[in-house]
C-alpha cells in the first residue's frame, strides 16, 4: 500500500474550486459569523485567548478552564493572540478547510485499507462538498478536527486488526488520547475500541489470543501518558483527577430535551420543568450555592449529573422513545440548512420553521411547511437535506452488502459500533452539527457500496 496520494489535473481542479468556494463563502458570511453562529465557540476561544497572555487556560470569566478539553483552544490559540479577530477567524476557517482535505485523504486511505477501489475524486467531492461537513469548517468549533482525529482512529483501528502490528496499536493509543483531548467523547472511544477489536478477532480470526494482553497494555499506556499531562493539571488546581466537568450541563441539556420533545412542551417550559425537578433533587444535598443556579463550576458536576440521571430515569418509557426517534431522525437525516442560513444571515429561516412547528413533532408538519413556504431557506433546505438522505441510503446499501463479504464484514462491524457510540452518546440531542464526525464514516460505507455495484455489473 502506498503511503502517499498523487492528484491529477481533475483533483487539483477540484481542491481549487473548493478553495474558491470556501473565500467566496466566509466573504458573504454575517460580521464575526464564525464565532457568533458557532454554538460554545467561547469554550474554546476564551481559553486560546488566555493562552499567550495568562499562559493557562482560563474560561470568559477568568477562571481556570473546566468545561472541556484542551487541544482545539490550543491549536487554534497562535490564531487568536497574533492576529485581530477577523483575520483570526479567517485563518481557523482556512485551517479547518485543510483539515477537511486531510479527511477526505484519510476516507480514502481506509478504503485502500480494505481493497476497496474508489476515485479519489468522488471521495474529495462527496466530504468537502458535503453541505453539513462543509458549513461547520468555518465555525469556532472542535467538530472539525475531532472528525480528523477520530477518522485517524479508525484507520489504525483497521491497520491494528489488519496488520496486528505493535506499531499500529501503539499509534492507536496515541490517537485516542488525542481525541479525548479534543472533545470528552473521545473517552468512550478509549474504552470500547480495544473490546470491539477482540470481539472482531475473535469472530473472523476465531481466535482470541491474536489480540493478547500485550497489545491491549500497548494502547492503554499510550493513551494514559497521552492524556495524564491535563488530569494532572487539573489535579493540581482541584485536588481531584478528571478530564472534564462537562457532563452535569450537558446532561441537563439531554433532559430538557428528553422533556421538550417526549412531553410536546416549548423549550421554556421544558426548562422550567426540568430546573424545578432538579433543585428539588439538589434541595437535600450539601453544595456551593452557585450549584443551583446550575453552574458550569467543576464541584456543581457531579451533583448536577446526579439529579439530572435520576430525572432522566423518572421520565415514563414512551416520552423516552418518542424523544430518541425524534434525535435519531435529525442526527441522520438533517441537512444543516440552519447553520448554513444562519452563517451566511439568510433573514427567511424564521418564517419557514414557523411553518413547520407544531406540538406533535411530526415529520408531516415540515412537508406542510416546504408547501406553504417556498423561499431561498426551503430551497436549501430541501437539496441539504436530500443530499443527506440519499447519501445515507447509499452508505446504508453499502453496509449491508459489505456483510455479504467476509473480507469486508469486520470493518462494516467496526464501523457501525463507532456510529452506535455516537447515538448512544448523543442520545436526545441528535442534530445535525453532531452528525459531522459520522460523515466520514458514512463515505467509507458508500465506498463498499460503489465497489461492490461496480463490481456486480
Amino acid at each position: 500500500m502506498k503511503n502517499y496520494i498523487t492528484l491529477n489535473t481533475k483533483e487539483w481542479t477540484l481542491l481549487l474550486f473548493f478553495s474558491l468556494l470556501q473565500v467566496y463563502l466566509y466573504s458573504k458570511s454575517v460580521h464575526l459569523g464564525s464565532f457568533t453562529e458557532a454554538a460554545d465557540s467561547s469554550q474554546y476561544f476564551y481559553p486560546a485567548k488566555s493562552l499567550f497572555e495568562s499562559f493557562s487556560l482560563l474560561d470568559s470569566g477568568g477562571k481556570i478552564f473546566t468545561i472541556g478539553t484542551p487541544l482545539y483552544s490550543i491549536i487554534i490559540s497562535p490564531f487568536v493572540y497574533f492576529l485581530e479577530i477577523e483575520n483570526a477567524l479567517f485563518a481557523i476557517m482556512t485551517f479547518q478547510s485543510f483539515l477537511l482535505i486531510l479527511i477526505a485523504f484519510q476516507v480514502f486511505k481506509i478504503l485502500e485499507i480494505c481493497k476497496v477501489r474508489i476515485p479519489l475524486i468522488i471521495v474529495l467531492s462527496l466530504m468537502l462538498f458535503n453541505p453539513n461537513s462543509l458549513i461547520t469548517s468555518h465555525l469556532v468549533q472542535s467538530e472539525t478536527l475531532f472528525t480528523l482525529i477520530l477518522i485517524t482512529s479508525i484507520k489504525y483501528s483497521f491497520l491494528a486488526f489488519r496488520y496486528k502490528k505493535n506499531k499500529d496499536f501503539l499509534l492507536l493509543g496515541f490517537v485516542l488520547g488525542l481525541l479525548t483531548l479534543t472533545r470528552p467523547a473521545g473517552f468512550y472511544f478509549s474504552i470500547l475500541i480495544p473490546f470491539l477489536l477482540l470481539f472482531l478477532s475473535c469472530l473472523v480470526y476465531k481466535n482470541c489470543k491474536i489480540f493478547n494482553l500485550y497489545k491491549v497494555l500497548v494502547l492503554v499506556t499510550v493513551f494514559i501518558l497521552t492524556i495524564s499531562p491535563w488530569i494532572y493539571r487539573n489535579y493540581v488546581n482541584f485536588g481531584e483527577f478528571f478530564i472534564s466537568a462537562n457532563s452535569g450541563y450537558y446532561l441537563r441539556d439531554q433532559y430538557i430535551q428528553l422533556v421538550r420533545v417526549g412531553k410536546n412542551l416549548k423549550q421554556d417550559e421544558a426548562i422550567t420543568y426540568v430546573n424545578n425537578n432538579l433543585l428539588e433533587n439538589l434541595k437535600n444535598i450539601s453544595i456551593d450555592k452557585e450549584c443551583y443556579e446550575f453552574s458550569r463550576k467543576y464541584l456543581c458536576n457531579e451533583p448536577i449529573t446526579s439529579a439530572s440521571l435520576r430525572g432522566i430515569y423518572n421520565e415514563n418509557i414512551s416520552t423516552h422513545l418518542k424523544a430518541i426517534t425524534y434525535s435519531v431522525l435529525n442526527l441522520f437525516f438533517t441537512g444543516g440548512a440552519s447553520n448554513y442560513s444562519n452563517y451566511l444571515g439568510l433573514n427567511n429561516k424564521s418564517n419557514f420553521l414557523n411553518m413547520i412547528e407544531n406540538d406533535d413533532y411530526s415529520y408531516l408538519s415540515f412537508l406542510r411547511g416546504i408547501v406553504k413556504s417556498m423561499n431561498s431557506y426551503t430551497v436549501i433546505f430541501i437539496i441539504f437535506t436530500s443530499f443527506s438522505v440519499m447519501f445515507k441510503l447509499f452508505s446504508f446499501l453499502g453496509f449491508i452488502y459489505s456483510l455479504k463479504k467476509h473480507d469486508l464484514r469486520p470493518y462494516a462491524i467496526l464501523l457501525i459500533s463507532y456510529m452506535a457510540i455516537f447515538i448512544a452518546m448523543y442520545l436526545y440531542l441528535g442534530q445535525s452539527r453532531f452528525r459531522v464526525p459520522l460523515e466520514p464514516i458514512f463515505l467509507i460505507l458508500f465506498g463498499f457500496y460503489y465497489a461492490l455495484r461496480k463490481n456486480n455489473e
